[in-house]
């Protein structure tokens, strides 16, 4: 099927598509989060001035998050030649939309996994404060 995005035409074959579709449906998950999460701070009156660079790369490592999901977990489990059947497709998209709302718990998952430290953990594993100053 033939396609074309801006300025670009290409060729979409059903696996691109079904990647689009993770992308969409992990933005919209991730989406749903921050306006969750924005709309209690709001009202709560508790908005962190730092926060602004969560709201612009929160959606972008929920798509990633999700591709990577999707490629590792339920391409093993989907058959790539029939990428026509519906239920295929509701699948992708339900797992890619779980990715986007529960993307911090996996990540947290994932860093325990790798034995990566905390984000709020200094190099050397010391607690780091809100300043960047190193606490024991």
């Amino acid at each position: 099927m033939k396609a074309s995005f801006l300025w670009f035409d290409f060729t979409a074959t059903p696996a691109m598509s079904m990647i689009a579709i993770v992308i969409v449906m992990a933005m919209i998950g991730s989406v749903t989060v921050m306006a969750l999460a924005f709309s209690l701070r709001a009202g709560h009156k508790t908005l962190e001035e730092g926060y602004h660079r969560w709201y612009l790369t929160r959606p972008i490592t929920a798509a990633s998050l999700a591709v990577l999901f999707y490629m590792t977990a339920i391409v093993g489990f989907l058959d790539l030649t029939s990428l026509q059947r519906s239920s295929d497709l509701v699948v992708a998209a339900a797992l890619a939309a779980l990715a986007g709302l529960f993307t911090d718990e996996l990540l947290s998952k994932l860093r325990r996994v790798l034995g990566l430290l905390p984000p709020t953990r200094g190099a050397a594993g010391k607690e780091e404060g809100g300043d960047g100053v190193e606490t024991k």
